[in-house]
């Protein structure tokens, strides 16, 4: 594990990075810094070998919305500023199968920094519904990406695999 953001007062809810150790990464407590529980739990690292920033974000369906997107539009002003190239999964609790102002608000603040959710298919589904509330969120690149869905066998939600070109970063969320 190379970085984790855990609850202080709540058993449940977690964001955490495992890397393999062959994988060098390096802090960025100025992100994680950004850190609010229940509404932008976030674990972040840079991978050391092309300066890729990683940051899974978690944010609690009753938190405060624009809470959320004020802090998250603070992270991607830090990365770009330091000129990094920005990955951000997660889940976000906001649907993207389903038109809303909060939908429509995050849309907007992704288009405004060239940014785009890449994930296309649902991923949790239930007897009662079927939503799109995990991200994998990146600068708009002309590379070929794409992301697939899969059961990892241990929760409602499905992990997000993302392939770039012939590498995979899994997503597990």
């Amino acid at each position: 594990m190379v970085s984790n953001f855990g609850r202080s007062h709540s058993a449940s809810g977690r964001s955490r990075f495992f890397t393999r150790k062959t994988v060098e990464t390096k802090d960025v407590s100025y992100l994680r810094e950004l850190g609010n529980e229940k509404v932008f739990e976030i674990s972040a690292v840079e991978l050391s070998d092309n300066g890729t920033m990683l940051a899974c974000i978690y944010r609690s369906p009753d938190s405060d919305f624009y809470a959320f997107l004020h802090t998250l539009e603070l992270l991607i002003f830090k990365v770009s500023s330091k000129e990094k190239r920005l990955i951000l999964c997660g889940d976000l609790n906001v649907n993207f199968l389903q038109h809303s102002s909060k939908l429509l608000d995050l849309q907007n603040l992704l288009h405004m920094n060239n940014l785009i959710n890449i994930v296309k298919s649902p991923t949790r589904i239930s007897n009662h519904s079927i939503s799109l509330i995990d991200v994998i969120i990146l600068h708009n690149m002309n590379n070929e990406m794409f992301t697939v869905n899969q059961d990892l066998g241990y929760s409602d939600q499905l992990a997000q695999l993302l392939y770039i070109k012939s590498k995979t970063l899994q997503m597990v969320q």
